[in-house]
């Protein structure tokens, strides 16, 4: 039997579920309210009002040249509704183990590998924790050229505090015995 370790402060949402063998960070999605979701649903009302207003024209004309732009509008209106579903429904998935480190996404239930993460865990060479040009902060896992990134900006599908962040760089830099780099 493994001595398993579940985290979760009461004021996070970022959980971390850790032992000996392997540590797994789960971060939810930003949540319906948030500013990457309300600009998401701001870009799907004007293709469908557009779409709306090119079906009425086709049906009193035979305006055939609007049909690819309908069907483009519908496919655009199709991946702005999948972003939302995984901005409020999806959960990403941090997972180091002895042998690899890769990321899972998470929605309604199914999980999807993100393709070209897998890499073996003796490739992590440094954790850093940066800021950009706006004053963001993110944290970076780098596994060769490879590069895992956790972001405090709130315009990623999924975005954790400054204080997540801490903690987060703290956990991983004492499970993967490495220190943590800041660059600013």
């Amino acid at each position: 039997m493994t001595n398993l370790n579940y985290r979760k402060k009461s004021y996070r949402k970022v959980a971390m579920l850790k032992n000996n063998n392997f540590i797994e960070t789960f971060i939810p999605s930003v949540g319906l309210f948030s500013r990457f979701i309300i600009t998401n649903l701001l870009l799907l009302i004007v293709p469908t009002y557009l779409i709306s207003f090119m079906l009425i024209i086709l049906s009193y004309q035979e305006s055939y040249f609007l049909i690819p732009v309908v069907i483009l509008l519908a496919f655009i209106s199709l991946v702005v509704l999948l972003m939302i579903l995984i901005g409020e429904f999806g959960v990403k998935r941090l997972c180091i183990n002895n042998q690899e480190i890769y990321l899972v996404c998470e929605l309604l239930g199914v999980r999807f590998l993100v393709p070209f993460t897998i890499r073996s865990r003796q490739d992590i060479i440094r954790i850093e924790r940066n800021q950009d040009a706006w004053n963001r902060y993110f944290l970076t896992i780098w596994a060769g050229r490879q590069k895992y990134e956790i972001f405090t900006d709130d315009l990623h599908f999924f975005s954790v505090t400054n204080p997540e962040l801490d903690w987060l760089a703290q956990e991983l830099s004492n499970w993967l015995d490495l220190p943590i780099s800041n660059h600013n």
